[in-house]
Parts: C-alpha cells; structure tokens; sequence
C-alpha cells in the first residue's frame, strides 16, 4: 500500500498516511496522495517535468516544503504530477532533490478537491519497524 486516507482524523479536512521502505519512497507517496487528492492522476499527462531542491535539517521540514510546493504550483502554475523521483543527500542538514512530471491542469485532467494548504496538525513522517509513515493533514 503506497498511500491510505484517514477518515476519523480531520472532520472538515483530508488526512492521509503514505508509506515506504525508505524515507524517498515515503515521500514520493506522500506527493502522489496529495496530488491524488486535488486531481485524478489518471488523467495527467505526463508532459511537463519539474526540479525541486529543498535543505533542512529534519525529514519533517523536507516533506511539509515539498508539499506546499505542490499546492503552490497548483495555484500559482496549474500544475499537477503523477510521478516524482526523489533522492535525499546528506545527514543533516539534508537536501530533498525532486524531479516531477506531471501537466498542466486544463479540460484534459479531472480535477477533483482543491487543498488550499497543509497544516501541521498531526504532522510527521518516522520510520516504524520496518517502514516509514508520513501522516499529513490538508486543509480543503
């Protein structure tokens, strides 16, 4: 499972949880469940790549910066991604290099909720025995 939604979390919200062997593959899950959120991915293109650096120094702030960023250009760029690679450097301060692919949004691509922002509440991503969890709340 890459990526599941929280029903009983945030009443007026979406929440979801992502998944992944590594802390990458969390967060590339994490991407794909957000963006899953406000388009359906089965309907972009993937025309349109995009590369995304980010330091700091805990995988917290790498992941609520990558997020944002993706409302962000959703808002500012209409754009939406299907596929992300992700590679983090370093042992802190980390770097998060991301590369996207995805298109623009236009009668082509089924929108669907638009998240306005993500919000700290609940928010972490830790690794629990043998995977990583990230848990991320939206405010729609």
């Amino acid at each position: 499972m890459r990526y599941k939604y929280l029903e009983d979390v945030a009443l007026a919200d979406v929440a979801f949880e992502s998944y992944g062997e590594s802390a990458e593959e969390c967060i590339c899950n994490a991407g794909l469940a957000l963006e899953d959120v406000q388009a359906d991915l089965a309907t972009v293109e993937l025309a349109v790549t995009r590369r995304m650096s980010f330091q700091a120094p805990a995988y917290e702030d790498l992941l609520l910066a990558f997020l944002e960023e993706l409302v962000y250009l959703k808002d500012a760029q209409q754009l939406v991604f299907a596929e992300f690679s992700v590679q983090i450097k370093g042992s802190g301060p980390y770097t998060l290099e991301i590369a996207a692919r995805g298109s623009h949004l236009d009668d082509a691509v089924k929108q669907k909720t638009d998240v306005k922002a993500v919000t700290r509440h609940l928010f972490t991503i830790k690794k629990m025995q043998d995977q990583w969890v990230a848990r991320v709340v939206l405010d729609v």
